[in-house]
């Protein structure tokens, strides 16, 4: 840090609205930043955070305040870059999906934080969060603003209790976050139901770090999805990355990672398997308060290289007193390992070049010649972890101009970190060929130093994209096909009871077909809801089983709110933005009553539950899991219904 230069700068980042009236991602306001510190958050802010439920720029002031904050924290050599995130809605052009980003850096690590953990700095009031572009365009930055205050949630009492207590105990999930972490072969990913628990899960593991080591060692993240998880950076430890429940199914397709699930029995019982997570259990079983283990942790470190758990391990070995024996052992055998001198590689031009460029794909564009860095230039392990952040790295090149994603791509086989077979291996290849930034790569001259092999690789990935373009085509159709408005009941109710329909529908969902068709749905799934759904909330009449018939329920439930986001959207294209009305599903709802449920031959009581369940959807206060717009069609669908149903019967 020089000396005009301030300890803490802050940067906003987001899509702002441009002179021209329309908009573009930039730095937005700051406080005493560098154009290296904007550019450094431009590197590591997200362009995209999804909450878990479909969100519009017609939510209120509660569900904007519910809305996923992503919390991030990188230690970067000698600084600490902080980075929150928030859903900020439209942009200027009117495209959904909109972050805002407010990031500061610590150019200090060697002075304490006022709030001691990074964690504790979550959900700070001195942090951003405009929702609706006029809100993001509106944003100030206080010049005198330095270090944020600490968040609401800071209470390490109350992490700790969550941890041993309030679910009954459930520590093995910490020590298996803090083995993974030891190991150091996976990204340890830890499951939870919601912000809060994310929050005190992050700030138990911190405390058992001297305030220091946490800083310099443990990055992590509140909030990430299971399809788009930040890959490691070279050279420093593995992120924890927190990730909702409702992604557990879609982590187990991810590789690379070690999935953490305080719920699961097993992981709650797992015994500590490294020297932190045994002195972890030791600092349980004493009883010591939380805040007394923090005080004590907070002696001076030793110079030198820090590894997890040693400020763990100096505290019970000068405390002995507090611990038993065995404990104090293992803290001296820790200690007497983290003496011995690492071998580390020494020092080499080329393999800082190449992991600069993995952590920062854009340098690309900077650089035409790329060395070999396959062993002997690295270790066999050492490579392979560098050869896992390469193709993480890939995940993060979705929306970056063309050429940026071909040179990466040259790079990958230049430097050998993809072996050139992989160009024949459509799994490698079907990490980038349905991205935006792959549509037309395949034209592109060719970079300068193309690697031989780069030419073949585009263009099966071309062929490759096309072919899946065409399935998505037929799936679209087959949705359609299955479940279309010109089907009849019966037609959907047998195609239901078919062996492939629950496959079908799971794909259909799982592969976002109809989130990505050019089609509107919204009709068609609408109705399949109220005659089917409905149907089956009363009674399990597709397959007898009711806790099948309540799977089934729940995937065309899925399906119908994919359906919604994707015909909203389309239909807002038609009207150039203006809002959409009701009034055409309360007339979509008088002709299913019409078309479908009165000519029916349900019998009278069933008939008489059917409409009462109905009526109950025709308040969307009542109507759960949903965003308001979503709401305010199904409950316009359920009233047209009510409305033809009291005028026929």
């Amino acid at each position: 840090m020089t000396e005009q230069q301030r300890r803490w700068s802050h940067v906003t980042y987001a899509s702002f609205r441009n002179r021209a009236g329309g908009g573009g991602w930039h730095t937005g306001p700051s406080v005493a930043a560098t154009q290296a510190d904007e550019q450094l958050v431009v590197q590591y802010a997200p362009t995209s955070v999804v909450p878990t439920m479909p969100v519009d720029d017609f939510i209120g002031a509660a569900e904007i305040a519910d809305l996923p904050r992503r919390f991030e924290y990188l230690p970067l050599e000698d600084m600490g870059l902080f980075i929150q995130s928030v859903p900020a809605g439209k942009d200027a052009t009117g495209r959904p999906g909109n972050v805002f980003t407010h990031a500061f850096i610590d150019h200090v690590l060697a002075e304490p934080l006022a709030a001691k953990y990074p964690i504790n700095l979550y959900g700070s009031p001195d942090l951003q969060t405009p929702f609706r572009i006029a809100s993001v365009d509106a944003v100030e930055l206080d010049a005198e603003l330095q270090e944020p205050r600490p968040g609401p949630l800071t209470d390490l009492s109350v992490a700790w209790t969550m941890v041993t207590t309030m679910l009954g105990d459930r520590s093995g999930a910490l020590f298996r976050l803090q083995d993974v972490l030891v190991e150091d072969f996976s990204t340890p990913v830890l499951t939870v139901r919601n912000a809060n628990e994310a929050v005190y899960w992050l700030q138990a593991l911190s405390s058992t770090l001297s305030p220091g080591e946490s800083r310099k060692l443990l990055r992590f993240s509140t909030f990430e999805r299971a399809q788009s998880l930040p890959a490691p950076l070279p050279g420093l430890p593995r992120p924890v990355l927190v990730v909702p429940d409702a992604d557990k199914e879609a982590l187990r397709r991810r590789e690379g990672i070690t999935v953490i699930d305080p719920a699961d029995p097993d992981t709650q019982q797992a015994s500590p398997g490294s020297a932190w997570s045994i002195l972890t259990k030791g600092l349980v079983a004493s009883g010591l308060p939380p805040q007394t283990v923090v005080e004590l942790l907070e002696e001076p470190a030793p110079t030198g290289a820090l590894t997890f758990g040693d400020a763990l391990a100096r505290m019970v070995r000068g405390h002995a007193e507090l611990f038993g024996e065995e404990l104090v052992d293992v803290a001296k055998q820790h200690l007497a390992a983290a003496k011995k001198p690492r071998t580390a590689e020494p020092h080499d031009a080329d393999l800082t070049l190449v992991r600069r460029v993995v952590a920062d794909p854009q340098l690309v564009l900077y650089q035409q010649v790329w060395p070999q860095v396959a062993p002997p230039k690295m270790s066999e392990r050492e490579f392979a972890k560098l050869g896992d952040a390469a193709l993480d790295g890939i995940g993060r090149l979705r929306e970056v101009p063309r050429e940026v994603l071909v040179g990466y791509l040259n790079f990958l086989l230049r430097t050998g970190l993809v072996p050139v077979e992989n160009t024949r291996d459509k799994e490698f290849r079907n990490l980038f060929s349905d991205f935006d930034s792959f549509r037309g790569a395949p034209h592109l001259p060719a970079p300068p130093s193309a690697h031989p092999e780069l030419p073949t690789l585009l263009s099966l990935a071309d062929a490759d994209r096309k072919q899946a373009l065409g399935a998505r085509q037929l799936r679209s159709e087959h949705v359609t096909g299955a479940l279309g408005c010109d089907r009849s009941l019966e037609d959907i109710t047998a195609w239901l009871r078919t062996p492939v329909a629950r496959e079908a529908l799971r794909t259909w969902i799982d592969d976002k077909v109809i989130l990505r068709s050019s089609r509107d749905f919204s009709y068609d799934l609408l109705r399949v809801y109220y005659t089917v759904c409905i149907h089956l909330s009363v009674e399990p009449f597709i397959s007898g089983d009711r806790k099948n018939d309540e799977r089934l329920c729940l995937a065309l439930g899925e399906l119908m709110v994919h359906a919604l986001e994707k015909g909203l959207q389309l239909k807002r294209q038609r009207r150039d933005g203006q809002p959409v009305t009701t009034g055409e599903f309360v007339a979509l709802g008088h002709r299913i009553a019409r078309e479908d449920l009165l000519p029916a031959e349900y019998r009278p009581v069933l008939l008489d539950r059917i409409v009462a369940e109905v009526r109950e959807h025709g308040s969307p206060d009542r109507l759960e899991g949903l965003s308001t717009s979503h709401k305010q069609i199904v409950a316009a669908v359920a009233r047209g219904i009510t409305e033809q149903m009291s005028r026929s019967r």
